[in-house]
This record gives structure tokens, C-alpha cells and sequence, in this order.
């Protein structure tokens, strides 16, 4: 009916407009992934309709292929309210097509779950949670149960650990491989905290990650170190996730008497914090996307940082970040710009008794940020 039309469209726009600014977000908390070498993309491997799913009259939903994935597919189909004899019908379907059941619960009505695997590939089936706002129940039929089925297969595991090593090879930044800390291989993963105990690192996740490397051979003294590094650029990050995981640590470090984490001058100028005095200054530096701009202030009200960050251009738009750090407080702005005829862009900062002008142009390889920086 027209009502229900006008209702369902009224509730698409809401969730429309509170994703897209939520993507938005986290767009800016989490820059996209750096370029990968292609052997980290899976080759499509196709996947045809299972027989139940035929049986069902099940709908796909969608099928790609991506990161350490050759096939990652979804259809979708109804039961009647007693769905325990079809879903036995479909193990011993798939039992028969030698695939391996690892959990099979039949039992509540909400948590029906199968999760089988064969080689390298899994099959999931489920009931979709029942929070979730489905616009299609507006006009759902009676007494029926959906499901969902989700098919998987990812990388083997000699697949993956020969990608992973094509980064080591090419001697990719530590922040390229700290997102894929926790795919790596024993040896793999050796050879990165080595790397992380003489590379310096401009991301306080690195320092965190190798902290409690330490903290669980029980060097405290290193621990000690290394968490006393992530939270000096703990200044470049707007999460207050990674302020409680710094929390965490030190109470596993010493947990009977609370550590002081004091970050000092050095230790900023140690990192290549720009510090800022009292008269006007200019600064000039060169930084790829997503290489933050790292200041520090020691003055009335203590220790003070700026961090300002462009993360890499998506369809001609880059996302900035400002955050400023004082103490435990700390505030952020967030927003993006499109970039004139000349190449630069400029914007101005002010806290408190503090003025920063940031001017950045873009340089000729398009992949850095040349910047200029005037105090006030």
C-alpha cells in the first residue's frame, strides 16, 4: 500500500543518511589500506547453486571476490516455522557431497546455526539477527523463518603466507604490515618484531604490538619502553580504545602498583615532533597520505601535541584530521577538501593562545603533501 511505501522510504533515507555519516567516520579514523601487491587479490573461483538452495528456491544475494578471498557469496531463502527437518535434509545433502559438519545447533528457534567446511571452503547458515531492519518484513509472509547462506573461500594457507612474504620483499613501512599482524606466520611474525625493534615507527599501534611482545617474554624493562613510545603517539590517533588497551598493558606490566607513563620533551623530539616556541616560527617538511604532521608545545598548561593528518584521496576528496592532546584531554575536527587549480590548500588552527596555519601542496609524483607551517 502507498502508506507502506511512504514508510519504507521514510526509513531508507534515515538509514542512508546515519550510514553514510558513519562511513564518513570512520573514513577518517581508519585511512583506506596502501597498495597491495595483486597477489593478495584471489582469482574468482565461481561457485554454483547448491542443490537445497535449488529445492529452497533460494535468492543470491550478492558474490565477490577480494582480499585474501577467491569467492565470498550470500543467497537467502524462507522455511516454514519447523525448519528442523529441511536443515537435517540439507546435512546429510552436504555430508553426501563430503562436506565435514563442525557445529550444528537444531535446537532454538532464534539460534539455528550449520557451519560445515571442505578443504579450504566453508558454508555457513543462519538466521539473520533480529534487530536488524529488514525494509522486505513490511510485506513479509506468515508463519515462515528466513535464512541466510554464506559461502566462503579464502586464501589457502600457502597462498596467503607467499602473499604476505611479497611485502616483506619489497621492504614495505612497518604501517603497511601492521595491519596484517595478526595473518602472519610464525617466522613471519618473527621477522616483524625484529623490524619493529630497529625501525622506527610513526604509528602507536606498532609500539603497542611490540610492547606486549615483551610484556609476555617478561622483559618488563622493554615492555616499559615500548608502551611509554605508543602513548607519545598515541597523539596521532583520535581512539579512546587505544587509551584503555595502553590502560591494560600497564596494569599486566605492574599490577600492583600503578605505572607512570610520563612522556616527555625528548621523548617528542626523539619521535621528530616539531616543538613550538614562544616566538613565530615556520616549519616546511615533506609527508606521503596519511603521514601525520606531529607538533608539541611545553607551555603554561603543560605538555601539548597537534597532529594533523590527510589521509589519501578518495574520487579527488581528502579527509584531514586535527587532533589536539593535553594531559588526558584531548579534542579532533574532522573534514575534507578538493583541491584547487594551484594545488594548495590552506587552513588555520587555533587553541587557546596558540594560532597554527597549515598550507599543503600537492607535489608532482601525486602522492605527497609538501607543507608549510607558521606559528602564532
Amino acid at each position: 500500500t502507498d502508506r507502506y511505501k511512504d514508510s519504507a522510504r521514510d526509513i531508507a533515507e534515515q538509514l542512508l543518511k546515519g550510514m553514510t555519516n558513519e562511513m564518513s567516520k570512520l573514513a577518517r579514523k581508519y585511512p583506506a589500506l596502501p597498495e597491495l601487491p595483486r597477489e593478495f587479490y584471489g582469482t574468482y573461483e565461481p561457485v554454483f547453486d547448491f542443490d537445497f538452495l535449488k529445492e529452497m528456491k533460494a535468492k543470491r544475494a550478492y558474490s565477490y571476490h577480494g582480499l585474501f578471498t577467491h569467492n565470498e557469496t550470500f543467497w537467502k531463502f524462507e522455511t516454514a516455522t519447523n525448519p528442523v527437518p529441511q536443515l537435517q535434509q540439507i546435512i546429510e545433502q552436504l555430508k553426501a557431497a563430503k562436506w565435514l559438519v563442525e557445529t550444528s545447533s537444531l535446537t532454538n528457534t532464534f539460534d539455528y546455526y550449520l557451519r560445515l567446511h571442505r578443504g579450504d571452503a566453508g558454508l555457513e547458515i543462519f538466521r539473520p539477527e533480529r534487530e536488524r531492519m529488514d525494509l522486505a518484513s513490511l510485506e513479509k509472509k506468515e508463519n515462515t523463518l528466513d535464512f541466510i547462506v554464506h559461502y566462503e573461500r579464502p586464501f589457502s594457507d600457502a597462498e596467503r603466507e607467499a602473499a604476505l612474504e611479497k611485502l616483506f620483499a619489497a621492504n614495505a613501512p612497518l604501517e603497511t604490515l601492521l595491519p596484517f599482524q595478526n595473518s602472519f606466520f610464525p617466522k613471519q611474525r618473527d621477522r616483524y618484531y625484529a623490524l619493529l625493534e630497529k625501525t622506527p615507527a610513526t604509528s602507536p599501534r606498532s609500539y603497542l604490538l611490540l610492547a606486549e611482545h615483551y610484556q609476555q617474554r617478561h622483559d618488563t624493562n622493554a615492555a616499559l619502553k615500548m608502551l611509554l613510545r605508543a602513548k607519545a603517539l598515541r597523539a596521532s590517533l583520535d581512539s579512546s580504545d587505544l587509551d584503555s588497551q595502553i590502560d591494560t598493558l600497564a596494569k599486566k606490566i605492574s599490577p600492583k602498583e600503578k605505572l607512570k607513563l610520563e612522556v616527555t620533551p625528548e621523548l617528542y623530539r626523539e619521535f621528530g615532533f616539531l616543538e613550538i616556541t614562544n616566538a613565530p616560527q615556520t616549519f616546511e617538511m615533506e609527508r606521503a597520505f596519511g603521514q601525520p604532521v606531529l607538533l608539541f608545545l611545553n607551555g603554561k598548561r603543560g605538555l601539548e601535541t597537534f597532529c594533523l593528518t590527510i589521509s589519501p584521496p578518495r574520487k579527488g576528496i581528502y579527509p584531514w584530521c586535527m587532533i589536539e592532546t593535553q594531559g588526558y584531554g584531548r579534542s579532533s575536527m574532522q573534514s575534507e577538501f578538493t583541491l584547487p587549480a594551484k594545488k594548495d590548500w590552506q587552513q588555520s588552527f587555533s587553541f587557546n593562545d596558540q594560532t597554527l596555519i597549515f598550507t599543503a601542496t600537492l607535489l608532482p609524483d601525486g602522492k605527497r603533501f609538501k607543507y608549510r607551517i607558521e606559528t602564532k
